[in-house]
């Protein structure tokens, strides 16, 4: 029986079935920055941590799965939380730098589940639902078995720049839009109210368009006109001069030598 294969070509990838496994840690892989599954356009760091079970599949290969984490260690990351389950600690006992490659080597037991891709429903994949670490009375602990670290491989290379810009549909590097600052206004400002020119000694009217209080107070005195209104005055008319120019005034039309208007008979 012979095995043809293309030089470059891969084996389709298959996945682990559902059930409970003795599995190894064979490879912590940095994935570079890859988008955020839930803010459009954001890049954050990403790692993936790859496990042999000891099932082997149809082509005589023990299965592989792998779970990939944003690289952080913050109380809620879900790698914290597989870290902490992988070593069975609390995340107090936690070291606050952790190197996630001192995990290659290390036996666990692990739950597998299979559901329903995301991008295509009608297939499934597999994934890790619990771990836990192996224990010596759980037997034998079992070695990566024809397995290559992926950083070691002759084809491994990170994902460059314009890679990233094409995952992200040139998202990654274009900034949210930020709001334009806006002119500053200049502050309102009240219409200056003009002043009324100052009396002049010469004609009356070129005080303020016409003559002052005071002027026709002194115009009534002299016959020219009725008034009943003390606002016409200045402040410094006095009180007596303010009665004397209340008094009413006679009427030009009473006057001795004023013309008697003619009046039809009824």
């Amino acid at each position: 029986m012979s095995f043809v294969i293309e030089k470059n070509s891969s084996m389709p990838f298959v996945q682990a079935p559902a059930g409970r496994y003795q599995a190894v840690c064979v490879d912590v892989v940095d994935e570079g920055m890859q988008p955020n599954t839930f803010k459009e356009g954001k890049l954050e760091p990403k790692i993936s941590i790859a496990f042999q079970l000891n099932k082997l599949n149809d082509d005589g290969r023990r299965y592989l799965i792998s779970r990939w984490f944003t690289f952080s260690l913050h109380e809620k990351a879900s790698l914290s939380a597989f870290v902490c389950d992988f070593l069975e600690i609390p995340y107090a006992q936690l070291p606050d730098t952790f190197d996630v490659e001192t995990l290659i080597g290390r036996n666990v037991r692990m739950k597998i589940m299979q559901e329903p891709k995301k991008s295509n429903p009608q297939e499934m994949r597999a994934i890790i639902k619990t771990i836990e670490p192996w224990l010596p009375e759980d037997g034998a602990l079992m070695a990566s078995l024809d397995y290559k670290r992926k950083i070691d491989r002759e084809d491994y290379q990170s994902l460059t720049d314009d890679e990233v810009s094409d995952m992200t549909g040139n998202k990654a590097v274009a900034q949210s839009p930020q709001p334009q600052p806006q002119p500053a206004q200049a502050p309102a400002t009240r219409k200056p109210v003009p002043k009324a020119p100052a009396e002049t000694d010469g004609d009356p009217r070129m005080s303020n368009g016409g003559p002052t209080a005071r002027q026709q107070a002194r115009a009534i005195l002299d016959g020219a006109e009725e008034i009943d209104d003390k606002s016409v005055f200045d402040d410094d008319v006095t009180d007596e001069e303010r009665a004397e120019l209340m008094q009413p005034q006679p009427s030009l039309l009473n006057a001795p030598d004023a013309p008697q208007a003619a009046y039809p008979a009824n």
